[in-house]
C-alpha cells in the first residue's frame, strides 16, 4: 500500500522557483494497478520520484505499507527502498553484463548468497519470457527485451510495490501492448502494487484500476478507471479519454460547418457516451418527440473495465426549435453533448 500526504517540491530553475508537486495526496490501495496521467511537465516524474525519496518532498509524508519513509535515517531507507522496485522509459541495464547478470546486480549489493542469487534469476527470467536469452548483451536484445530484463531486475528483491516511470513510452504499440500484458500479469501473480506514471490513456485503459490526473503540479481528479472515463470531471481529464478513441469529425463535414444556423441546415453534434444503456434509443425517440432525424456520421464505442464510453459525430435534421429542444434532450439524458456547428 501506498499513501501520499500533502506533498509538495518547488525546484529552483535559474533565479526563479518552479513548483512541481503542490500539496498531492493519494492512497494506493495493496495490490491496485494505479496510473497517474498528465502531459509533459505536469509533476508526473517528480511525483514518482518522491514515492521513493529519490527527489525528497519539501513538505508531506509517503508511507509505503505503513512506515513514512520521509523519518528514515539514511540508513533504514536503504533497507526500505529495497521493498521498492523501479522501472524506466530507457531501461538502464549496465551494457557489460548479461541479461542474468543484470538482474543478478542488485542481490549482489545486497550481499545474498551466490546459489540464493542464481536460483532468483532463474525464476525470473521464466516471470518474463526470457529464459534464452539469459546470456545475451543488452546491446543484442530489442527495446521490449531490455524493458522485461528492467521488470525482472526491479523485481529481484521481492519488493511489495513496483513503480514505473513511463515504462512503454520508449516502445512501439505491439511491444507496449505486451509490457502491459507482463506487467498485468505480475500484478495477479505477486498480489504486487504498480504506481505507474504516462502522458497516454490507451495505458491507463489497458490494465490500471485507478488513475489520477495531475495537472500543473496540482492533482485535479482522481478515482477509479470507470469513473473517470464515464464521468470525467474536468476539461483535461476528458480531453485525455478522448485521445484514447482516435476519432474525429470527417473533414468533409469540417470544412463546411458554420456558426450560425439559417433555415434548411442541419445541426453536428458530438455525443460523448458513458456507461449508457440506451446508447442508441436516441434514433428513434427524437424522431417520435421531436421530429428530428438522426444520422450517425461517424461513432468509436470502447470498454474500460467492465463499462462502455465512447463518442458520436451526428447529423441531426430538422427545424431549428426541433434541434434545441434534441439538444436538451440529449445534455438531460446523456453524459456530455457538444454542439460543433450546423451545415448545409
Amino acid at each position: 500500500m501506498i499513501e501520499i500526504k500533502h506533498i509538495s517540491k518547488t525546484f529552483q530553475v535559474k533565479e526563479q522557483e518552479f513548483k512541481a508537486l503542490d500539496d498531492v495526496s493519494l492512497h494506493i490501495p495493496l495490490g491496485h494497478i494505479y496510473g497517474v496521467i498528465g502531459v509533459s511537465g505536469a509533476g508526473k516524474s517528480t511525483l514518482i520520484r518522491c514515492v521513493n525519496l529519490l527527489e525528497r518532498p519539501d513538505t508531506g509524508h509517503v508511507m509505503i505499507d505503513g512506515v513514512d519513509l520521509t523519518q528514515l535515517s539514511n540508513a533504514k531507507l536503504v533497507e526500505e527502498r529495497r521493498k521498492i522496485g523501479m522501472i524506466f522509459q530507457h531501461f538502464n541495464l549496465l551494457s557489460s553484463r548479461t541479461v542474468a547478470q543484470n538482474i543478478a546486480f542488485p542481490l549482489e549489493l545486497g550481499g545474498i548468497p551466490k546459489a540464493e542469487i542464481q536460483q532468483r534469476v532463474t525464476e525470473l527470467l521464466a516471470l518474463v519470457g526470457l529464459s534464452d536469452r539469459s546470456d545475451a548483451y543488452p546491446a543484442n536484445l530489442s527495446g521490449g527485451q531490455k524493458q522485461r530484463v528492467a521488470i525482472a531486475r526491479a523485481l529481484a528483491n521481492k519488493p511489495s510495490v513496483l513503480l514505473c516511470d513511463e515504462a512503454t513510452s520508449a516502445l512501439d504499440p505491439g511491444t507496449t501492448k505486451s509490457i502491459l500484458t507482463l506487467l498485468k500479469d505480475i500484478n495477479e501473480k505477486l498480489n504486487l502494487t504498480i504506481l505507474l506514471i504516462t502522458h497516454e490513456m490507451e495505458v491507463i485503459k489497458s490494465i490500471c484500476t485507478d488513475v489520477a490526473v495531475i495537472h500543473q503540479g496540482r492533482l485535479i481528479e482522481n478515482g477509479p478507471v470507470e469513473a473517470i472515463f464515464t464521468a470525467p470531471k474536468t476539461a483535461i481529464a476528458r480531453g485525455f479519454i478522448e485521445s484514447s478513441l482516435n476519432i474525429e469529425l470527417p473533414l468533409a463535414y469540417q470544412s463546411r460547418l458554420q456558426a450560425q444556423y439559417t433555415s434548411g441546415d442541419s445541426a453536428v453534434m458530438q455525443l460523448f457516451l458513458a456507461d449508457d444503456a440506451h446508447h442508441f434509443t436516441f434514433i428513434s425517440s427524437l424522431k417520435e418527440q421531436f421530429q428530428v432525424d438522426v444520422d450517425i456520421i461517424s461513432a468509436q464505442v470502447d470498454y474500460v473495465g467492465k463499462v462502455n464510453f465512447g463518442i458520436l459525430y451526428l447529423l441531426l435534421k430538422g427545424e431549428k426549435d426541433a434541434l434545441d429542444k434534441a439538444q436538451a434532450f440529449f445534455t438531460q439524458n446523456y453524459s456530455k453533448i457538444d454542439l460543433l456547428g450546423y451545415v448545409r
